[in-house]
């Protein structure tokens, strides 16, 4: 990025995407080679680059919080999800998370005996986010708990 007096313009091609993360290449930095303090989670940088629907043009939201500078394209604000749902609220304290949980696992304890066959474990287990290791452990614990049980 050094200048040249007869170069006026410069592409820069981002192909790993370190804009999002670093912020633009002429965007103001302080450079120092004493150490700094370790970030908390709560003082993370926030760079605010949005790329356009329109042109796919990269630019600050701070600087055009509406549109894009290139083509114009006015920007949506998402809107946030609508959810609504029947129910109870209740308070939570250790007795009813407890009993919450317990419950949980006894449902899961009967879905799992209700698998009865390698397949059936194996979607179980896809089901619950699992593995699919998961579903031959249990398949080879059963067999050999038979083997065990009449041996």
């Amino acid at each position: 990025m050094r200048p040249h007096e007869t170069k006026t313009d410069c592409i820069i091609l981002d192909h790993a995407g370190l804009t999002y993360a670093h912020g633009f290449v002429d965007m103001p930095r302080i450079w120092t080679l004493d150490g700094k303090p370790k970030k908390k989670k709560d003082d993370a940088l926030v760079i605010g680059v949005h790329v356009c629907e329109g042109c796919f043009c990269a630019y600050s939201k701070a600087e055009y919080p509406n549109a894009c500078p290139e083509c114009g394209f006015i920007t949506k604000r998402p809107e946030p999800p609508q959810v609504r749902a029947e129910g109870e609220l209740v308070e939570l304290n250790a007795d009813t998370m407890a009993l919450y949980k317990a419950k949980r696992q006894q449902q899961q304890r009967e879905e799992r005996k209700a698998a009865r066959t390698l397949e059936q474990l194996i979607e179980l287990g896809k089901q619950r986010g699992y593995k699919e290791g998961w579903a031959h452990k249990i398949h080879t614990e059963r067999k050999q708990w038979v083997v065990n049980r009449h041996g």
